[in-house]
C-alpha cells in the first residue's frame, strides 16, 4: 500500500485540524468521493468516549443521506445548463434563412418560456430537496445522540449542513462549568472568612 501523502491530503488533513477545536471535532463530507473524511480522528480526541466504529457508523449512516443531496456547485451547474443550452443551440442553428420560417419564429418564442420554466422547476425541486435533506439528517441525529449523550458527547448538525457534522465534546464544557463554580465558591467562601475577621 502507498502511504505517500499527496498535497492536496496534507492540506485536507491539516484544515479539518484547524476546523476542529477543543470543543469540538469536525466531520467534513466529501460530494465529489460521497462520503465523509474522519482519518483525522482518534479516540483520544474524545478521552475514549468514543471508538473509531461508533464513529463510522454514524457517519456511515448520514453519508446516506448527503449523499443524495446535490451541492450548490451542481445546483448552480443546472441552473446555467438550463440558460445556456437553448442560446448556443439558437447560436448553433439559427440564421437568416431559417428565421424566415414561421416555425422557427414560434421557437424563438418558446425558448424564453422553457428557459423560465426551468429554472422554476429547479428551484423549486432544490427547496424540496433541501428541506427533504435537512429533515432526514435531523431524524437520524435524533436516533444515534441518547448513545451518545450518556457519554458527554453530542453530535450537531451545522448550518449548512450538506458541508459536515459536528461532534461536540461536552464533557469538557461540563468540567470547565465546574471548575468555574469551584472558582466561585472559593471565593465566595475567602470573602465570607474576611468578613467575619473584621468582625
Amino acid at each position: 500500500m502507498d502511504s505517500t501523502i499527496t498535497i492536496k491530503e496534507l492540506h485536507d488533513s491539516t484544515k479539518n485540524k484547524l476546523i476542529s477545536t477543543d470543543k469540538m471535532i469536525f466531520f467534513p463530507f466529501k460530494h465529489l468521493l460521497g462520503k465523509f473524511y474522519a482519518d483525522h480522528y482518534s479516540p483520544e480526541m474524545t478521552h475514549n468516549k468514543a471508538n473509531i466504529e461508533e464513529i463510522n457508523e454514524v457517519l456511515s449512516l448520514a453519508q446516506f443521506v448527503l449523499s443524495r443531496f446535490d451541492t450548490p456547485g451542481k445546483f448552480f451547474l443546472d441552473l446555467w445548463l438550463r440558460i445556456l443550452i437553448p442560446l448556443f443551440a439558437l447560436c448553433a442553428w439559427g440564421n437568416k434563412d431559417l428565421i424566415e420560417y414561421w416555425a422557427f419564429r414560434i421557437i424563438l418564442n418558446i425558448i424564453p418560456i422553457y428557459i423560465m420554466a426551468g429554472l422554476a422547476y429547479l428551484i423549486v425541486r432544490r427547496i424540496g430537496h433541501v428541506k427533504q435533506a435537512k429533515a432526514d439528517l435531523e431524524k437520524l441525529i435524533e436516533m444515534v445522540q441518547p448513545k451518545f449523550i450518556g457519554k458527554g458527547l453530542k453530535w450537531r448538525i451545522p448550518k449548512e449542513f450538506h458541508k459536515g457534522l459536528e461532534l461536540i465534546k461536552e464533557y469538557t464544557i461540563a468540567e470547565q462549568l465546574d471548575l468555574s463554580g469551584d472558582k466561585i465558591g472559593q471565593c465566595g467562601l475567602e470573602k465570607q472568612l474576611i468578613e467575619e475577621s473584621k468582625k
